[in-house]
């Protein structure tokens, strides 16, 4: 499977998942919020600050996925951590 080099899950497992019909819908309906992410991703290096990953990376993309924080996100100079429910 191109682009997947993953040990804690076997390839024909994530292959088998990614062809179910509602997985292929729903990352289909994903695919145009993803690539805006990514344009804004972009924007951060290895310079950005913790927070600005936070802001500009980490909280749209959970949005993208629909996952609900349910706590303020913690950031330190070196980390970060968030709280979040499907």
């Amino acid at each position: 499977m191109t682009g997947y080099d993953g040990h804690l899950l076997a390839e024909s497992f994530v292959q088998e998942r990614a062809a179910e019909p509602s997985r292929l819908a729903l990352g289909a309906a994903t695919q145009p919020a993803l690539r805006v992410w990514c344009e804004s991703a972009r924007t951060l290096g290895p310079a950005s600050s913790m927070r600005a990953m936070v802001d500009t990376a980490l909280m749209p993309l959970l949005e993208i996925l629909e996952l609900r924080a349910t706590v303020q996100p913690q950031v330190t100079d070196d980390g970060a951590w968030l709280a979040c429910l499907a």
